[in-house]
């Protein structure tokens, strides 16, 4: 696995513009280095003059911005298309300026356009519900409207709504609202007390550069370390006097490479940390605590302590909800209540970082605020959560009353060399948890995240029951958030998941990183406008004010423009993170606490901006509109290819397929072991009492599955038999954690990690895998030349009617070229008839259906619709016989 690099800086997408500035975007391309740049502070510094303006005199003002058509007045595929009139965009509310000189264009809907959106006439002319009754709170007798959702209907028109016209292109960037809380410290002394540590940090990086710039272990005759005692620790002289005297002794002097400048530390992590600038960072933030002046202030308080105890974090808890008022106004909690909480978390994390959380969390996320997508996505979040909470509204079913977000990804998602307390996901969860109480909605992170050695285009093929989905079959998952920097899935698994989450029945938002093949900047000009992100590592190199010197690089302690395995700290100085963990940047290549924080706080940012937005909706009495529809959106992947993939492919050439969203692929998963997963075991069968037992008989075969290859327990819970089954456990090393008594809070000390309990640190990346090596050495003791493994998918999981299996990466044992050929594997399937019989078919392997090197293996291509008809109201039984010599490993059984 080799260490993740960051991607190279991209220039900020321009505004306005005209054909060729489209084409540039649709295309992918940058524009030139010093326009891009300029363009971009030209742009906000007209945005802040028109809006200072508007805000002195009252008045929301528009920005126009239009685009020449094309000479030859053609229609340019994937250009991105945005409201003709243009609303100026305050906490993501569109406030439609009327035009005193004209009236307001009629509002067109061409569906052969991309990107095009249906729109509901600004009248309401056309629309199938009535219109909202209107509340006016001064007069006696009305009532505020109560909201009422139906997903079936269109229902009210968003006042986002805007006329799309072919004439030209027009903006709508978000505005964030004033935040009355941030105002209240972010004035003339607080920014310069800030710069001055900017300063004061910076110089103290490059003074630890110019004394202690070597890595000792690669220049043992250099003089890298300090003075050291008979125990081989450095004398303890003061950071400053380190610092300005610089190293005494030679590398070699001091030991081998394990012990160079003290027993068993390196250098880097435990001398210049502990030594020089952590006891610098602590003189920094001892001016940032308590009753200083620039503390945190007290109000915001609450939204940082979460309940975390750092005197001993292992009796950190949850935060318990925030206080979210009684029934006001058609609401049954305060929302004007509940909208001061995320203004006050958000203006936590402001103050946390310093002024710099908005460019250092939106680097995160893409489309990014001075994108006009950025308006169209914020509000599919903000129409998802309202849902979730309409959902809520008096229903006593307990899973109605949270916000479900599934979470795919490899190692760092599912927090690989840290405790999972620290890991993304659940600092994530413990953030929103109190904030999304104060509504009466739980917040439930179901991470599916796996280490390296696991594929991720299965991963998102089968995200459904990965996630547990099924236990949800009325309202799916919410949300899922991705993020695999290290194993990819290809381009096509990507549009193939991206396109059911967001147009399938159960209607999905979804963000993730880029996969191999995707064109990032194509994939959020096509998708943003329905829900999509395309996120990646923050990046701390756009914080110019920290004086980052080169561009792309994420850190630079103990030096400009480097960052090193294990490294504490950045460039704010952190000495721990928010819940006391350790400030450790990178482990290895994998995240430390401190980047997951960051990370977490990003999703923090975008989930408060939209949970406003959603409370000020349904105050308004706003119910969010029907999904998009996949008739709108073109897919952007149009290459062919050979092997399994090219089903994808065809799959979103078909919008009914589609259509059947991530709950439309059902799968049996070995590599998964969460509550609700759907594993190995539950759809494996003996082949004894199946209907292919006669047949297996007759030819001399041999049962793979024993019959014993679950247990029942005393609970009459079924749970795989350990031999049949390799089950890791949902505990996976964690970081090295220390026990209380051996752990120093005080943080001048600068000692072990935070200490965690065995739960805290517990991870969800375990796995129910069949034992291939054990089945092997049992199946080669046996006469019979041939064996069967058998499934019985359920009934209602076939809406296509394909069978695929999948195969782990890094498998031994493989699907040989010729198996099909020479018959060495064979693929059955049985569908039962209303009489207790079955009609068997044989044979259904086609050579044109696998390549080399395929994650999966097609089954079965199509039933045809009888047997489609009869496996959806009865199941399906799949069988592969094959010789034991030609035995290959699976992990997944997929039916679609």
């Amino acid at each position: 696995m080799e260490p993740f690099e960051l991607d190279e800086d991209i220039q900020p997408l321009t505004v306005t513009g005209s054909s060729s500035t489209a084409s540039r975007r649709h295309l992918g391309g940058r524009s030139s280095s010093i326009r891009g740049p300029i363009t971009t502070l030209l742009m906000f510094a007209s945005i802040g003059a028109v809006y200072i303006l508007g805000k002195e005199k009252g008045q929301n003002l528009r920005f126009r911005t239009s685009t020449n058509n094309d000479n030859d007045g053609a229609k340019m595929p994937g250009k991105m298309f945005v409201p003709k009139t243009a609303p100026v965009v305050k906490n993501a509310e569109f406030v439609m300026e009327e035009d005193t000189d004209t009236d307001p264009p009629v509002p067109t809907y061409d569906p052969t356009r991309i990107q095009s959106t249906p729109v509901v006439s600004l009248e309401n002319e056309d629309a199938t519900d009535p219109p909202v009754p209107t509340y006016d709170p001064t007069k006696k007798g009305t009532d505020p409207p109560v909201p009422t959702y139906d997903p079936t209907k269109q229902g009210t028109p968003s006042p986002t709504t805007a006329a799309i016209t072919n004439d030209d292109e027009t903006t709508a960037l978000y505005i964030p609202s004033p935040n009355p809380y941030i105002d209240k410290f972010n004035n003339t002394e607080w920014q310069s007390f800030n710069a001055n540590q900017w300063d004061q940090r910076y110089e103290n990086s490059l003074q630890i550069k110019e004394k202690y710039g070597t890595y000792c272990p690669n220049e043992p005759l250099v003089p890298m370390c300090p003075a050291l005692t008979a125990d081989k620790e450095v004398v303890d002289v003061g950071w400053s006097t380190l610092l300005n005297e610089g190293p005494k002794l030679e590398c070699q002097q001091t030991g081998d490479k394990a012990t160079r400048c003290g027993a068993d530390t390196p250098w880097l992590n435990k001398t210049i940390w502990p030594k020089i600038r952590g006891p610098f960072c602590v003189g920094m933030n001892n001016k940032r605590v308590g009753d200083q002046p620039f503390a945190m202030p007290k109000e915001l308080l609450p939204y940082q302590e979460l309940g975390y105890d750092r005197v001993d974090p292992t009796k950190s808890t949850d935060a318990p909800p925030f206080d979210g008022g009684g029934a006001k106004g058609n609401l049954w909690f305060d929302g004007d209540k509940v909208i001061d909480h995320f203004l006050k978390f958000e203006a936590m994390l402001e103050h946390y970082y310093e002024g710099l959380s908005r460019p250092l969390l939106e680097s995160a996320m893409n489309p990014k605020p001075d994108n006009p997508l950025y308006s169209s996505m914020i509000q599919q979040y903000a129409d998802q959560i309202a849902r979730a909470l309409l959902r809520s509204k008096d229903n006593s079913d307990p899973d109605s009353h949270e916000i479900v977000i599934g979470v795919l990804g490899d190692s760092v998602t599912s927090g690989t060399d840290n405790c999972y307390y620290d890991a993304w996901p659940e600092q994530f969860r413990r953030q929103m948890t109190p904030l999304f109480g104060s509504m009466g909605l739980n917040v439930s992170i179901r991470n599916g995240g796996k280490n390296g050695g696991w594929l991720l285009s299965t991963q998102m093929l089968c995200a459904n029951d990965m996630l547990g989905g099924s236990d949800r079959p009325k309202d799916g998952l919410d949300f899922i958030l991705q993020l695999n920097l290290f194993v990819k899935a290809h381009v096509i698994d990507a549009e193939h998941f991206i396109r059911r989450a967001l147009f399938g029945k159960s209607h999905t938002l979804i963000a993730m990183n880029a996969q191999d093949g995707m064109n990032e900047e194509t994939f959020v000009e096509r998708y943003a406008s329905a829900g999509l992100i395309m996120t990646k590592e923050p990046k701390y190199s756009e914080l110019r004010e920290l004086h980052f010197p080169i561009p792309g690089h994420s850190y630079w302690f103990p030096e400009p423009g480097r960052a090193f395995w294990g490294m504490q700290s950045d460039g704010f100085c952190r000495i721990s993170t928010r819940s006391g963990s350790a400030p450790v940047v990178k482990r290895n290549w994998h995240w430390g606490p401190l980047v997951h924080q960051t990370y977490a706080d990003s999703y923090g940012l975008l989930f408060s901006r939209a949970t406003r937005q959603a409370i000020a909706d349904l105050q308004a009495g706003r119910m969010p509109p029907a999904p998009p529809s996949i008739d709108d959106y073109d897919t952007v992947v149009l290459a062919e290819t050979a092997g399994w993939k090219r089903f994808l492919l065809s799959d979103m050439e078909s919008n009914v397929h589609t259509k059947e969203g991530i709950r439309g692929v059902h799968c049996a998963i070995g590599s998964a072991n969460q509550p609700g997963s759907t594993l190995m075991f539950h759809w494996l069968r003996p082949a004894e009492g199946s209907p292919f037992e006669e047949i297996m008989k007759s030819r001399g075969g041999v049962t793979f599955v024993p019959e014993n290859h679950v247990v029942e327990t005393e609970e009459n819970k079924f749970i795989p038999w350990n031999q049949f089954y390799s089950v890791t456990s949902v505990i996976s090393p964690p970081n090295n954690a220390v026990g209380v008594g051996d752990w120093v809070p005080n943080p001048n000390k600068f000692s072990a990690e935070a200490p965690r309990t065995a739960d805290q640190c517990m991870h969800v990346d375990g796995s129910t895998m069949i034992n291939f090596n054990m089945v092997k050495s049992q199946l080669d003791k046996q006469p019979e030349e041939f064996a069967w493994v058998v499934w019985k998918v359920p009934q209602q999981s076939l809406s296509i009617g394909r069978i695929m299996i999948c195969h782990p990466r890094g498998a031994k044992m493989k699907i040989t070229e010729d198996a099909f050929d020479t018959k060495g594997i064979r693929f059955h399937y049985a569908v039962p008839d209303a009489n207790g019989g079955a009609k068997v078919v044989e044979d259904t392997q086609k050579n044109e259906n696998k390549k080399e090197g395929d994650e999966c293996t097609v089954m079965v291509d199509k039933l045809d619709d009888s047997d489609r008809a009869a496996a959806w109201s009865n199941g399906l039984w799949v069988a592969v016989e094959f010789k034991k010599q030609n035995i290959f490993e699976f992990d997944y059984l997929v039916a679609m």
